[in-house]
């Protein structure tokens, strides 16, 4: 999920994608919507490492809510070697207080199954708006219960509407069962949620 400001691209992500450190790769679809682009394409490492000289860096990380900020840095060249535009990427729409989530919204999440297809999408439904349930490395959560089948490597990936409003990021599924899986929603009745987090 994409939010602009300046001559920077903040994007917020799950904390236990980037929790690691090392290499980050940041692929942002073309306008023909392909990834792979290297003109699209930013890297960086994510660490004790100094930033001074990536495109990608680490503004923040919660491990608790399992969010995270990254910058990319336009100023500095993607893999090709050439500077991107601002002007070229499109800022993630927020949902709209005139389309609030429903139980049974068909939804759809953009992820990169395995960590080798980015901009997969597949769609489902919202089973269950706020749930407490226990997440492996993370502790107890206040998630939303999706059946968008989700894959190791697409947690980070944003969660939309039919309206392509952003209304969650996918974080976390359910291993014995593909139809139970976890997205953080973008707001919480407890007034909590990714965007305020973040």
């Amino acid at each position: 999920d994409v939010e602009n400001s300046g001559n920077y691209v903040y994007i917020i992500t799950c904390h236990h994608v980037i929790a690691a450190g090392g290499t980050i790769t940041v692929y942002i679809p073309n306008e023909k919507c392909e990834y792979y682009d290297d003109d699209y394409t930013f890297k960086g490492t994510i660490g004790n490492q100094i930033y001074s000289d990536k495109a990608v860096t680490l503004v923040g990380g919660d491990n608790v809510s399992d969010i995270a900020v990254v910058k990319i840095n336009l100023d500095k060249p993607a893999v090709s070697g050439n500077k991107l535009s601002l002007s070229k990427i499109q800022k993630a729409h927020v949902i709209s207080d005139e389309h609030r989530v429903r139980m049974l919204e068909t939804i759809f999440a953009i992820g990169n199954p395995l960590g080798e297809l980015p901009g997969s999408a597949t769609a489902g439904e919202v089973s269950y708006l706020e749930r407490e349930v226990l997440i492996t490395e993370v502790g107890s959560m206040v998630l939303m219960q999706i059946s968008v089948l989700t894959n190791p490597g697409s947690s980070g990936g944003g969660l939309y509407n039919l309206y392509g409003e952003l209304i969650g990021i996918t974080n976390a599924g359910n291993t014995n069962y593909s139809a139970i899986n976890w997205a953080i929603p973008i707001e919480l009745e407890s007034g909590n949620g990714f965007l305020n987090i973040a």
